[in-house]
């Protein structure tokens, strides 16, 4: 632990002089090792805030959990929105009963930005509207922080791919109100920090923004300087400062445990852009990891694309393989069933996370429970998932081993014993006996209840038998590649390694044995998953 104090104080002084004595490599080697070390100043948030539960737990006094309340609230402030605005509401409450006015509008601001930070900029919108209009909000400093929350929630919002219409009527709101915030916040700086207007110019802004940063105590508010200062310098078109700030931000996001990261997130475009893909997967998986704990509607909405993009990367390196896989046919179908798989777990998964997010306005109540069958529900996918990244990496070795039995005949002019030995079945057979055994595990597990709703589709005398162990029969293997889309007899019979007439003939049995031969292939398709 001291080893690590000492290096992180040394690593911040190196920092203060980074405009003079780092380059973008080095502050990206730096990025990357604090991307590694990203669970350890989560930990260290995490000790301060159980002090802080600790502390409140003894209190007794309104005004002392009032203070420990916002201590809490402003730890979670940017760390995990649930808790913040949990913490948030309570200190309200105590601010009402001591009728401590320019607390509760204070509160209140922090709960709209609460709101903004996760997704919600309507419901922060809405908020601020009613606190405006508010009897308690009469000092010309209260009326200030309001209308700079205004503009802290419209320049979070602006950046994000919002539908045209709502960046519009959202640029129309702000101008609505900047007369108002000229009036109560007349500082030239403050005013360009918070407007688009050219008040004062970017060089004047900059200067004053990195003695501010010069000044700063906290990594939170280092980070957030930064990358205010690299979006000036992206005005100005000068990218290598640009990149600089934005590095340095995500630095001291990370070391201040701030799960809404934006830094992170425009540096993966640029991995992504640049095709540095390893920087591109770290940064992208602690990026999405952190919006998902911090419950940011807005940052997942921005990682969406990117992580569609590397999903796509990844399917095209897959695809390259293809012009090998003439060689043979087995392998090339069964890689053909991992792809199709995979596209279609994806999916599934995204669609799951879009009904998780919904779902995060429900209670907390009710976010407990969710969780536990989520995690049920992940590891049984996980389960699965790993039997068929077995089947891919067994079926991926016998390829390129047969491609260098193929290669070596070849160059020996030895055709005649390399057709003699593709055609024995042993080898071959047993290979494709053994993969066979595992998609029927795996299958088994992400459809525990196939067999039953299966015969659910069935007439009485057309019952299928549940195997003894996990292994299905040629009936349930036609009948699974058939929920995972896998319809075309050709490639069908390949894997299963019988004739396409065979196939017909299971289908036709099948189908004639279905309560409802019309809608028997919807009602395979409709059995779901774990």
């Amino acid at each position: 632990m001291r080893k690590f104090v000492f290096t992180a104080l040394f690593v911040l002084m190196a920092l203060a002089s980074h405009a003079r004595t780092y380059d973008r490599d080095s502050l990206l080697r730096e990025l990357d090792r604090t991307v590694a070390e990203a669970s350890t100043y989560t930990q260290l948030l995490e000790v301060k805030i159980a002090n802080a539960r600790k502390e409140l737990s003894r209190t007794a006094g309104n005004e002392e959990k009032a203070r420990l309340l916002c201590t809490l609230s402003n730890l979670f402030f940017l760390y995990q929105s649930d808790s913040a605005l949990a913490f948030n509401a309570e200190a309200i409450e105590y601010a009402m009963r001591m009728n401590a006015t320019p607390l509760y509008v204070t509160l209140m601001c922090d709960r709209a930005l609460l709101l903004g930070h996760a997704g919600l900029p309507s419901y922060a919108f809405a908020l601020l509207d009613t606190l405006s209009r508010s009897p308690k909000a009469i000092s010309p400093e209260l009326k200030k922080k309001i209308y700079e929350s205004y503009f802290d929630i419209n320049d979070f919002v602006y950046h994000y791919n919002l539908p045209g219409s709502l960046l519009t009527d959202n640029a129309r709101f702000i101008a609505d109100i900047r007369d108002s915030f000229y009036h109560y916040c007349p500082e030239e700086l403050e005013q360009a920090l918070h407007t688009n207007a050219s008040i004062t110019s970017n060089k004047e802004v900059i200067d004053n923004l990195k003695q501010r940063l010069e000044r700063a105590e906290t990594d939170g508010e280092r980070g957030t300087l930064c990358m205010v200062i690299s979006n000036r310098y992206r005005s100005e078109a000068m990218a290598e400062q640009r990149d600089i700030y934005l590095i340095l931000s995500a630095i001291y996001n990370i070391r201040a445990a701030r799960m809404d990261n934006e830094a992170l997130i425009s540096l993966s475009r640029q991995m992504i852009a640049n095709e540095e893909w390893t920087r591109a997967v770290a940064y992208l998986r602690l990026a999405h990891r952190q919006a998902l704990h911090y419950g940011s509607r807005s940052r997942l909405i921005q990682l969406s694309p990117l992580l569609e993009q590397l999903e796509n990367h990844e399917i095209e390196k897959a695809a390259t393989w293809k012009t090998i896989a003439i060689v043979t046919t087995l392998a090339f179908s069964l890689l053909m069933v991992i792809i199709a798989f995979a596209i279609y777990y994806q999916r599934k998964r995204a669609r799951q996370t879009q009904a998780q997010l919904r779902q995060l306005l429900d209670s907390s109540a009710h976010a407990n429970a969710r969780d536990t069958s989520n995690q049920a529900q992940i590891e049984a996918q996980a389960d699965a998932l790993t039997h068929f990244l077995g089947i891919a990496t067994d079926a991926t070795f016998e390829f390129v081993h047969l491609r260098h039995l193929v290669v070596r005949k070849l160059k020996n002019n030895d055709a005649s014993a390399l057709l003699k030995q593709l055609t024995v079945e042993d080898g071959i057979g047993k290979t494709q006996t053994e993969l066979l055994r595992k998609f029927d595990i795996a299958f088994m597990r992400l459809y525990p209840d196939f067999i039953i709703k299966v015969n659910q589709l069935m007439l009485p005398e057309a019952q299928i038998s549940k195997p003894e162990n996990e292994l299905m029969s040629t009936e349930l293997r036609l009948l699974a590649l058939w929920r995972l889309g896998i319809t075309d007899a050709g490639r069908v019979a390949t894997i299963l390694n019988l004739s396409v007439n065979t196939i017909y003939f299971y289908r036709n049995k099948l189908r004639n044995g279905a309560k409802d031969r019309e809608h028997f292939n919807d009602g395979i398709l409709a059995i779901k998953s774990v």
